[in-house]
């Protein structure tokens, strides 16, 4: 369909130029029919043999154009609602992708003995369904992985809009059976993603404080709204209640064949924002014993600190800590009151609401 829209593109463009486009085309009409002719003698190899081509209609050749003329009747209030938060502005895309070959070498043991036991004791007699589990910001998909081996009974949708985080994400869905029969992957980055009708956990882990305020309380509003009965949503935060200066400091180091792996993590107020830090991220690479890093990343990213009680005001909703492991990031579970409106009470005040 791409390919007829495209030639029917390019014979629109040639006719208003004034051109001959039959004339212009005759070689590659040659060539079409040749080929044409020789399929049709020989056949394609059965292992390829397509099946009988059905008709196209004018929503396969022009989707965009056809969607803009779609009756608008059949669309829920709460999508309509969804429509309307997401016009207020796009989210900004994630900045994760320079490090995201590193990610795991430090996430996966701070996941294992941390978020992941705590979020899978949680849920192992949670409710689920209710509608899918829906983890933003999923990452690399650790907790992902570990929200599904601890209920095989979870569909789940996770989202990361950072090209390279997605890339192990989908590698690590795609090369385990259960995994791919149940996970779904989506590019949609909060608070304007693309969520199912209802749900019935939400993660949150390392999220929030990239937003801003008005950005969470777009999300908050889309939450609740779809949260169902009984719905918990997961968050973790970082250690950070007030903009601080952290100077850079290795954190970790970690080998894999003949690499050496250290990550130094650093971190200011922001200097054109009140309010919000920098935080910054630097993977060495050594060969071995030596001294000098072969290569060198770099990662800086946006993030607002504050601690649960801004969450509970945020959001409108209940929250009680999860038990992690000491030194562990904050890690609590929220729960809507079984009276409580579909929508919080804003929590700042802002044009776009």
């Amino acid at each position: 369909p791409e390919a007829v829209g495209s030639a029917l593109d390019g014979l629109r463009e040639a006719v208003e130029q004034g051109g001959d486009a039959l004339r212009t085309g005759q070689y590659d009409l040659a060539v079409c029919r040749i080929w044409t002719d020789l399929a049709a003698r020989l056949g394609p190899p059965e292992i390829v043999r397509p099946a009988t081509p059905r008709p196209l209609a004018l929503s396969d050749v022009f989707p965009a154009a056809e969607r803009a003329r779609a009756d608008d009747t059949d669309r829920s209030d709460a999508d309509r609602a969804d429509d309307a938060d997401r016009a207020s502005g796009p989210a900004s895309a994630s900045p994760y992708t320079p490090s995201a070959e590193f990610f795991d070498l430090v996430a996966a043991e701070h996941t294992a003995t941390a978020s992941a036991p705590a979020v899978a004791a949680l849920l192992a007699d949670a409710d689920l369904s209710t509608g899918p589990v829906v983890d933003i910001g999923a990452g690399t998909g650790l907790v992902t992985e570990a929200v599904a081996r601890a209920r095989p009974d979870a569909e789940i949708l996770a989202c990361e809009p950072a090209v390279g985080m997605r890339a192990v994400l989908t590698s690590r869905v795609f090369s385990d059976p259960d995994l791919r029969s149940r996970v779904t992957v989506s590019a949609d980055a909060a608070p304007d993603l693309d969520l199912p009708d209802q749900v019935s956990v939400v993660l949150l882990c390392g999220v929030l404080g990239h937003l801003d305020a008005d950005g969470r309380a777009r999300l908050w509003r889309r939450l609740n709204r779809r949260l169902a009965p009984g719905g918990l949503v997961v968050v973790e935060l970082m250690q950070f209640e007030e903009p601080s200066a952290l100077p850079e400091t290795r954190l970790a180091t970690a080998t894999a064949g003949r690499n050496r792996y250290e990550w130094s993590f650093g971190a200011a107020p922001d200097e054109t924002e009140d309010g919000v830090m920098r935080l910054h991220s630097t993977w060495r690479v050594y060969r071995e014993d030596a001294t000098e890093a072969e290569r060198e990343v770099h990662d800086s990213y946006r993030w607002e600190p504050f601690g649960l009680k801004d969450v509970v005001a945020e959001s409108g909703m209940t929250t009680r800590p999860l038990p992690t492991r000491p030194g562990a990031p904050p890690l609590a579970v929220l729960t809507r009151a079984p009276d409580a409106p579909d929508t919080p009470a804003p929590a700042t005040t802002s044009t776009h609401d």
